[in-house]
This record gives structure tokens, sequence and C-alpha cells, in this order.
């Protein structure tokens, strides 16, 4: 069976963490030895790298402050006196950014396809529109997958991992040949990895910002559409559900790089992944067709002790 199916994929990766609505708050608290310790309020789920730089000090030398933050708040740093008989005097300005730069990734982890077990889904690669549409650089090893699936349209967790963001409120656009209004699902893995599934029917994502997910985890409802394909060199109309899918991790956390849209680069790294098929391990080919298969390994492969006691009283 094969069929063509014009694809361009729309993804402009926009990055405005110096000037969004504040995620992150600084507070510090002045202690009786005078010395001065800061801590963080965090407003959304993963990690974040942060950048605290000092200046105007008195009475203290501390180097600026640059780690990553993942709880909901913590402690950053501790500025001590010299002069344990004053106070120190300061002022601080802070940025952050979401992800942990050049993480340490494993290129043979094997993902589960994104499908119950047992479903044949079609695969095709999107190009990047930047890069077509504007002439900018594509990002670091680029990889997009389009999952094309005839009988079903449920999309299920490749691997454990946060759910970072959810998008839900856009209605199916069926006109377009590409759009960035897509419903998604993006979730950060325990390697510094997200993974980002798209193309949900607007009320079709079951899951929730700050959830913590599961291979096999069901994520939600791909939208249908009605598509002219051509199938074994006949024309024929096919409704169709289609889930855009990408693996990718942070490489660039630089502040102001003086951007425009048609000089933009990528902060990010795309991973071409390996995935557990019905024919064992594979990293997958573009218009071919794959089936979905399980394997319990790969669910317990991430889960803590404490999940798979968990896991083990559900089977009694």
């Amino acid at each position: 069976m094969k069929f063509k199916l014009s694809i361009i994929a729309f993804i402009f990766i926009t990055l405005n963490a110096y000037t969004q609505t504040k995620t992150i708050e600084i507070e510090y608290q002045r202690n009786k030895d005078h010395s001065v310790d800061f801590f963080y309020k965090k407003s959304e789920p993963g990690s974040y790298l942060l950048s605290l730089k000092f200046k105007n000090v008195v009475n203290n030398y501390s180097p600026d402050y640059i780690g990553v933050i993942s709880g909901s708040s913590g402690k950053i740093t501790t500025l001590k006196p010299f002069n344990i008989n004053n106070g120190i005097s300061f002022s601080y300005s802070y940025s952050y950014i979401r992800g942990i730069p050049n993480p340490k990734v494993d290129a043979a982890f094997t993902y589960l396809l994104p499908f119950s077990k047992g479903n044949k889904v079609y695969v095709r690669e999107l190009n990047f529109i930047g890069s077509t549409q504007f002439g900018n650089e594509s990002p670091k090893n680029w990889k997009a997958y389009q999952f094309i699936s005839f009988d079903n349209d449920s999309v299920f967790a490749s691997r454990k991992g946060l759910i970072i963001d959810v998008i839900d409120h856009y209605e199916m656009d069926t006109t377009s040949y590409f759009t960035s209004k897509k419903n998604e699902v993006l979730v950060e893995h325990a390697d510094g990895t997200y993974g980002s599934y798209s193309g949900f029917e607007k009320n079709g994502i079951f899951v929730e910002k700050g959830q913590m997910i599961y291979p096999q985890t069901p994520l939600g409802i791909l939208g249908k559409s009605s598509n002219t394909l051509r199938i074994d060199g006949e024309i024929k109309n096919a409704s169709i559900s289609k889930l855009n899918f990408k693996i990718y991790f942070l490489i660039d956390a630089s502040e102001n790089r003086n951007e425009t849209l048609y000089n933009q680069k990528s902060r990010f790294e795309y991973i071409t992944p390996l995935f557990y098929t019905s024919g064992g391990n594979q990293i997958l080919k573009k218009n071919s067709y794959y089936t979905a298969d399980f394997d319990e390994n790969i669910l317990l492969f991430e889960l803590t002790r404490k999940e798979l006691k968990k896991i083990a009283k559900r089977k009694h």
C-alpha cells in the first residue's frame, strides 16, 4: 500500500524566556550573622537553568550563581560577610530558560511507538519550515516525524516523563498545509530531553501539566481529517489521524541573541530515536509502515523502587 500526502512542518521555535511573565521569583533573607540566603519559587513544572548575577556588592565577594533548578522552591546560595560585624549590601538580577543545557543523552535508549500495541502506522518526516521559507539554518540533527494512523486515533506515551506543558485550545485546521496552531503535550524526560506530541483534537487531551506519565500512559485523542491519498495506484478519500512527534534538548542558553525572523538559530539539538516495534528495535525510515508493540521491560526500565512497588500491588 502506498500513498502520497503533501506535508510541510510549520515549526517556529521561539524562546522568549527572558521577557516572559515570571515563572521564577527570587527572594532573599538576611540572617542574624549578617549572611544572606537566596531562595527561588517556581510556578511551572520542569527544569530551568537559572542565572543569578550580583553587582555593587559590599562586605562580600560571591561568584554569580548559574545552575539547574527543578523543584517548586528551594535555596539557591548564601552570601557571607567578610566582616561578621557588618551587613552586606548588594544588588542583583536574574534570568532563566527552560531546559538543561547539553544533557547526557543515551543514544541507545529505546522508545515505544506512541500508539497502542498492534496499531499499524505510516511514518513520514517533517521539513523544517524555518529553512524552507525563511532561509534559517536547520536545527542541529533536525528530525521530526509524522505518524499517520488509519484505524486508531489514540496516542500513548513513548517513555516516562513529566508533563511540563499542555496546549488544548485549537480547533483542527483542515484547510492549511501547515500551521503552528496545534494542540500539544510536552514531556520532560529524566535525561533532560523533551518529547513533543502534537495534533490532538480540542478537549481531547487526557493528561495535565505537572503529571508524571509512564510508557503507554494514554495522552489523548488525535483529530481526524479526510485526505485524498494515492493507495495502490488509485486515488481514494481516507479518514486519517496525524501525530507530529519529535525529541530534542537544549544546547544554547545564551541571552540577548539579537535575532530576527530571518536569522534565527535554534537553541535545540534533535534526536533520531530508536523505537521498539513489532519488528524489534529500529530507527524509523520515512515513507514506511511500522506496527506498535509493547515490552514490559521498557515500562520497568526507568521506574523507581516506589513506582515498581505500586505496580506490583496493582497486579495482586
